[in-house]
């Protein structure tokens, strides 16, 4: 599942440089998120870095098919996305699945 997400993630997050943004050191591979403005000066300290992004949410997802995808798709992610105000990986199995499918 975590390959899945971490497909998601490379498809559809926004990778912009700020707050909430997700990033990790490829030698020791943590994952940290840009929560304060010392976390956003802790990044520049890896050289070798790798950028997520900022959490997928149901509006990333939406938006991303709008330009893709057709209505019955939007309004399937629509209804099995069942918490709404939760990132893609803390959603159902199904809910990944089908986007998944949609991404790859």
């Amino acid at each position: 599942m975590k390959e899945k997400i971490k497909k998601i993630y490379e498809v559809i997050s926004d990778k912009t440089l700020n707050f909430w943004c997700k990033y990790t050191n490829w030698a020791c591979k943590n994952i940290w998120q840009i929560m304060r403005y010392s976390d956003w000066l802790h990044i520049w300290d890896f050289e070798e870095k790798e950028i997520i992004g900022h959490p997928v949410m149901l509006n990333d997802v939406l938006d991303w098919m709008w330009q893709i995808k057709t209505e019955n798709d939007i309004l399937t992610v629509i209804d099995l996305w069942w918490f709404k105000r939760r990132p893609i990986e803390e959603q159902w199995t199904s809910v990944i699945e089908f986007i998944y499918n949609l991404v790859k």
